[in-house]
């Protein structure tokens, strides 16, 4: 047999080509950070869910679990007194880190697995610590303010029913007066409040893990982009209400994927302000 007559038996004409295949896979190092985050529309806060809602879907199992383990952690730590409630504090941005890994995860559509829920506590411990005890220093600054002016507040409105006495009419002109519109003020202040604290720390978590931004850096850009979007947080805000009191309807064990959902519209918020992926 010669040269010629063994190629022609080693290769098949009629065989398909042997070219490699590769099959194309999203990656978000491709994507570029914009710093301190874009403006999108107020529409994009029901986006956000929509998307949590896709990667979601991916792994209920897995999420769904997760979200058990945590409340399972934070209900053995809420029996521990001050120190239950300082621990929570500092570790929900390890949590919150763990769902933004596990998002990642899954719109790459890698391996998502429970232990990812920890991953902050292997790469950036120190860090979303950092975040955790920043978070607990504002929260205690803000419990002091509402406590000088629920002070301000209630503590005028309970001597002027005091000096009221059994006094109807007095009682019904104060009522009518300014005291209400001062309660009317403060509950406003506590909601804005806590609405700017949630602001602070949305993003954060994802700048940390994510593109290595410094712990007070990612709280400043978090609270900025937060800012430029806050009709969207309203829109998703409103959403997740929606939900939880439809979950009313299942006994309450809807919540065991409404939070998830909630979680997961971390990354997909944070991916929409904070890149230009698609």
């Amino acid at each position: 047999m010669n040269e010629n007559e063994s190629e022609n038996q080693t290769v098949n004409p009629y065989a398909a080509p042997a070219t490699a295949v590769i099959t194309a896979k999203r990656d978000d190092t491709e994507t570029a950070f914009i710093a301190y985050g874009k403006s999108v529309s107020a529409g994009n806060g029901a986006t956000w869910m929509g998307e949590a809602w896709e990667l979601f879907k991916k792994n209920p199992g897995i999420f769904i679990a997760c979200f058990i383990i945590q409340i399972v952690i934070y209900a053995v730590l809420a029996f521990i007194p001050l120190l239950g409630s300082l621990l929570t504090a500092l570790i929900g941005p390890i949590f919150a880190a763990g769902w933004i890994v596990m998002a990642h995860a899954a719109r790459n559509d890698d391996s998502v697995e429970v232990g990812q829920l920890f991953a902050g506590l292997q790469n950036k411990a120190g860090e979303l610590f950092t975040l955790g005890a920043i978070n607990l220093g504002l929260g205690i600054l803000f419990v002091i303010v509402l406590g000088v002016l629920g002070f301000a507040v209630f503590g005028t409105a309970l001597l002027g029913l005091i000096s009221a006495g059994g006094d109807t009419g007095k009682l019904s002109s104060l009522v009518s007066g300014g005291s209400l519109l001062m309660f009317l003020v403060f509950f406003l202040i506590v909601f804005i409040g806590s609405f700017l604290l949630y602001g602070a720390l949305w993003f954060a978590p994802a700048l940390v893990m994510q593109h290595n931004v410094a712990p007070l850096e990612a709280i400043k850009q978090s609270f900025l982009a937060f800012m430029k979007n806050w009709l969207a947080f309203v829109v998703l805000g409103l959403i997740f209400i929606g939900l939880c009191i439809a979950s009313i309807f299942t006994l309450g064990f809807a919540m065991l994927v409404v939070f998830p959902l909630m979680f997961l519209s971390t990354y997909s918020s944070y991916r929409d302000v904070f890149t230009d992926g698609q």
